[in-house]
């Protein structure tokens, strides 16, 4: 009786058989698959939201955006007179050490970081953005296409929702204190073009020197003030609006559209896609086996062209 079996035609039965139901199992995989793809249709939706409130909230927010003030106190620390830093040096060093902290940075990064207005929004923007994803989970699971799916990547969206603000919070600060490197060096052409307008650039030592000798006058009879309004507030005002008025100042001008657009893009890169983004989208590996297939798109492709093309397309699943 065996010797009579026909390998050939058990062969072509079997690939007869796997083609005639191939779609029909596979329904639930593709279907599964076309979840993972609305997940990243919704992930990337949310995140251009988020780019937008970085940019509505800091960026271009009149009074939250600080870092082209920073540039603006690396310069006032690039402008030193000769002589003069000798005479105020043992009050300057009493009362401004914080500030010689903050503008050195090896010397300093941590405290900028900690007090930035861009850090708090930024945390805030990765809340809100989870919170907007675990709600628009929710209306998924109540739309009657693999709820289960989707029920399951809100459960462990809300289970990992302090990790992943605890690691963007890291990022975050990681990004700050790297991004002051971008800062110093925008100080920096900026005080190389000045020193091409020396009548600018006398004016504005003259301008730091009388700064530093009012507010030490102010701190002593007030028995100090506050890190931004030691120097960098009034300083800083001075500086920029004489600087602005000069035959600088569309250079000024352009050094903070070019510090503002890099500024962006780095965020947007290191913080919402290399951080946020790709941590969400491999939400669904984490999703229970048992409970669904997990299939990879490719593994997939390749079992349905070994079904065409060879035997046994099957066994790559």
């Amino acid at each position: 009786m065996t010797s009579k079996v026909s390998l050939k035609k058990h062969d072509r039965f079997e690939t007869e058989l796997l083609q005639k139901y191939w779609p029909l199992w596979l329904e639930p995989v593709i279907s599964e698959h076309q979840s993972l793809k609305d997940w990243q249709a919704l992930v990337d939706q949310t995140l251009v939201l988020a780019v937008d409130s970085y940019q509505r909230d800091f960026l271009n927010h009149p009074h939250h955006y600080e870092t082209f003030q920073l540039a603006m106190a690396e310069l006032l620390n690039l402008l030193e007179v000769p002589g003069l830093a000798g005479i105020l040096a043992t009050t300057r060093k009493i009362l401004t050490w914080p500030i010689k902290k903050l503008l050195r940075m090896g010397r300093k990064r941590l405290h900028i970081t900690d007090t930035s207005q861009e850090v708090a929004v930024l945390n805030q923007i990765c809340e809100h953005t989870l919170i907007q994803m675990t709600d628009k989970l929710l209306e998924r699971t109540e739309q009657g296409k693999q709820t289960t799916w989707w029920k399951e990547c809100a459960v462990q969206l809300r289970v990992q929702r302090p990790a992943l603000l605890e690691h963007f919070a890291t990022a975050a600060q990681n990004y700050h204190v790297n991004f002051q490197d971008d800062i110093e060096a925008t100080a920096n052409r900026l005080y190389i073009k000045l020193q091409e307008q020396p009548v600018v650039l006398n004016s504005l030592r003259a301008t730091r020197a009388t700064t530093d000798a009012a507010v030490i006058a102010i701190a002593l009879q007030t028995g100090g003030i506050g890190l931004h309004d030691l120097i960098i507030a009034p300083a800083m005002l001075t500086v920029t609006s004489l600087l602005t008025e000069s035959a600088i100042g569309s250079y000024m001008n352009r050094l903070e559209v070019e510090l503002k657009k890099n500024q962006l893009a780095t965020v947007k890169q290191t913080l919402f896609i290399d951080t946020l983004r790709n941590t969400l989208l491999a939400l669904p590996e984490q999703l229970s086996a048992p409970e669904h297939f997990n299939i990879p798109l490719n593994q997939l492709q390749a079992a349905e062209a070994q079904l065409t093309d060879k035997r046994h397309g099957l066994r790559l699943l």
